[in-house]
């Protein structure tokens, strides 16, 4: 896991090099961020259409929650679980979205519309309330710059399109929307949330500084806890925050994300009504910085492809901080 978290800084140092030192060459990360979110967006649908899971990869996984074993078709990409690929599906779909825009045409209406397929399909709650809040955030708090970029991915024949996709999702998730309901029932997903949290606090408390180390939490519960939630459903808890403090310490989580913490900070200060392309661009950062709170407030970490992701996205969040505004990032 600690390799894995070493992503996020490899990705966040070599985006600014190549923004920094070989400025005509971010096309090219765009061009390959853009062709992998294609392709897994053609081998998600294609899950969908076909009933295919990735080798190794059981449709349903065992789950202890009523909710998730609620016999839905959910894709789950290359990565092989619905929410870790509806959350990389999201944060690289934000990250190209100002490249795309740039180029218009069908290459933005089929990024969009298979994007948003497959995070309909993919059945996942978390991603979708992380979309409700960008939205909402956009609209409430950003200016008409923000709205504007917003508005061009609907706008014209595009916005017959849209209607069309919403009343076709609606009608799949439905049934994901009704199974909510079950949340906190007794063996809802939120009360297996909320006994995840009572002992893994618990369980903190005995090591704070160092916790118990990097993928070891789930056998610390079961070989202290007899009646834990690991002894049922032995998985990390779904909740990154505390998921690390118990793997690295309470020091290891505020280093994972003092860095996004100083970015918004730093846009806080920024002066309104800035405009460009590189407001959209640090736009689509703070964005996915957003999605990346709420999916650590409602899954696990798993370290995979996001990590990347989440660098690039920040280390391009830092670099329109430093072009709109020399003083932040001199």
């Amino acid at each position: 896991m600690l390799f894995e978290h070493s992503k996020f800084f490899v990705g966040f140092i070599g985006i600014i090099y190549l923004f920094v030192t070989k400025t005509k060459s971010v096309k090219y990360i765009y061009l390959i961020l853009l062709t992998t979110l294609l392709f897994q967006n053609i081998v998600g649908i294609s899950q969908f259409f076909t009933s295919i899971s990735p080798v190794g990869y059981v449709n349903q996984p065992y789950s202890q929650d009523i909710e998730e074993n609620i016999p839905l078709l959910r894709i789950g990409g290359l990565p092989g679980r619905n929410n870790i690929h509806a959350f990389i599906i999201l944060i690289q779909s934000i990250l190209v979205l100002p490249y795309v825009a740039q180029l218009g045409g069908w290459l933005l209406n089929i990024t969009v519309f298979l994007s948003m397929t497959n995070l309909i399909l993919s059945q996942s709650r978390t991603a979708w309330l992380g979309i409700v809040i960008v939205i909402a955030y956009i609209f409430v708090v950003q200016g008409n710059e923000a709205k504007k970029f917003v508005l061009t991915l609907v706008r014209g024949k595009r916005l017959y399109r849209v209607v069309l996709l919403i009343l076709s999702a609606f009608l799949i998730m439905l049934p994901r929307l009704q199974a909510s309901s079950l949340f906190f029932t007794k063996e809802g997903g939120g009360t297996l949330r909320k006994k995840m949290l009572l002992e893994g606090w618990q369980l903190l408390q005995e090591s704070p500084l160092v916790g118990f180390g990097v993928a070891n939490s789930v056998k610390v519960f079961i070989d202290n806890y007899s009646k834990s939630y690991a002894a049922t459903f032995p998985f990390t808890i779904h909740f990154t925050f505390l998921q690390i403090a118990l793997e690295s310490g309470i020091p290891g989580v505020i280093f994972f994300f003092l860095p996004f913490l100083v970015f918004l900070i730093k846009y806080a200060r920024l002066p309104k009504h800035q405009k460009g392309y590189s407001k959209r661009m640090l736009l689509c950062a703070l964005c996915i910085i957003i999605i990346l709170f709420v999916n650590s407030s409602l899954q696990p970490s798993l370290g995979m492809l996001e990590f990347y992701l989440i660098g690039i996205a920040l280390g391009s969040g830092v670099f329109s901080l430093s072009k709109i505004n020399p003083k932040i990032y001199p």
